[in-house]
């Protein structure tokens, strides 16, 4: 999600209200595609929204965050230093975000763990916390192993394997793991479009996509390709997942930066047609990775490419007057998608030790309690941060 910021060039900064609607209405999909709110009703309900609609939603992120960066540079002036002042400073805004969340969603799960025990979900999630308290640790503890044996003369691939596995494990998790994949392949693609035409570096990103698909999506195509399951297995024994910043991120990115530099003015009435179109092709993409289980997990979608480039064209071109909700939205939106894994353990927790557990009953008020109480933490950050007092907020989003 895009943390707009000052740039290096002092023209007028293009206001993009469409977009920030529907930056709020994706942040919505998302908390509810993590609360599974049709499950006591239907699970054909929750794999539609879950699979299926809210898929849209990161390479939506992904490539409105490039688009809207690279739209405050020339391709000619990034070799200049004030450019590379201007990519650092949005890593490092993103960086604090992800830190302050990180150590606050997973300092509350290490708390769940303690008072609930371990329950489905919960000891994936604590051990997160506990990787990324103890990651510089984790990281030299399991280098030192691994050239200890390598000195013995029994080197091991199991010790590298362990030393790669901890140093990517701590960013995989839940929510937060678009934070450290933005961050990764903004600067991969920064660099590559100092050396490279846009177009080369969207290239790369497509081959960097067909080659993490069998990670992901498509693993189960690997089965008639031996050499390549052998190879994505060991991958995924080190890195767990291709959803990342290299094969999941660049090609969205580079695709946000190729749109920024070479304007594409497609009739609003085209290229929403072509972005219903395309969404429905990623519902269809679904059901049959589901139908023939083909997949491992549910982000490589073909579909979701077209789908998210003509949704940012069709947004783009949308005339909207200014209004201070617009700006409400695209600050909120980031909020939102942060917190919610908050209230996500704490509703829980609190109304286990009011005894009260039958208000959860419901999967659907489920979700709305979760979603309710993220949109009102969010309003009140976005009000405390006017005070002097509270300034620092404004790091949240």
């Amino acid at each position: 999600m895009e943390v707009q910021q000052s740039t290096p060039t002092k023209s007028p900064r293009i206001q993009y209200y469409a977009v920030d609607i529907a930056k709020f209405v994706f942040a919505f999909i998302v908390v509810a595609a993590h609360m599974y709110p049709f499950g006591s009703f239907t699970t054909a309900g929750d794999f539609l929204l879950i699979q299926g609609i809210a898929r849209v939603v990161v390479p939506f992120f992904f490539l409105t965050s490039a688009f809207l960066f690279f739209s405050r540079m020339q391709p000619d002036k990034l070799k200049e230093d004030q450019s590379v002042r201007s990519l650092w400073r949005y890593v490092e805004r993103i960086g604090i975000m992800y830190f302050f969340w990180t150590l606050l969603i997973n300092g509350l799960l290490a708390l769940g763990y303690f008072i609930h025990g371990v329950k489905a979900g919960v000891f994936q999630l604590t051990r997160s916390f506990f990787l990324a308290a103890a990651y510089p640790f984790l990281v030299t503890s399991t280098g030192r192993t691994s050239f200890t044996i390598w000195r013995q003369g029994s080197w091991d691939f199991s010790g590298i394997k362990d030393f790669l596995y901890h140093i990517i494990q701590p960013f995989n998790q839940y929510h937060l793991w678009y934070f450290p994949a933005l961050m990764l392949g903004m600067v991969l693609v920064y660099f590559l479009l100092k050396r490279f035409r846009p177009i080369w570096v969207v290239i790369l990103g497509v081959f960097l996509f067909f080659l993490g698909s069998p990670g992901d999506a498509y693993y189960g195509i690997t089965a008639y390709v031996p050499i390549v399951r052998v190879w994505m297995n060991q991958y995924i024994s080190m890195f767990y997942t291709t959803r990342n910043g290299v094969f999941f991120a660049t090609l969205f990115l580079a695709i946000g930066a190729w749109l920024a530099w070479n304007p594409i003015k497609v009739r609003p009435k085209i290229s929403k047609t072509i972005f219903w179109l395309a969404f429905a092709g990623m519902l269809i993409e679904s059901q049959i990775l589901r139908h023939f289980q083909i997949q491992r997990d549910y982000n490589f979608y073909f579909f979701s490419i077209p789908a998210a480039i003509f949704l940012l064209l069709w947004l783009k071109e949308v005339s909207l007057k200014p209004r201070p909700i617009y700006q409400w939205f695209r600050e909120a939106s980031i909020i939102v998608y942060c917190s919610h894994g908050i209230f996500v353990i704490m509703i829980p927790a609190v109304v286990t030790l009011m005894n009260v557990t039958g208000f959860l009953s419901n999967s659907l008020l489920k979700f709305i309690y979760v979603y309710g109480f993220s949109v009102g933490f969010a309003a009140l950050v976005l009000w405390l941060e006017k005070k002097p007092k509270f300034q620092w907020l404004r790091y949240l989003h």
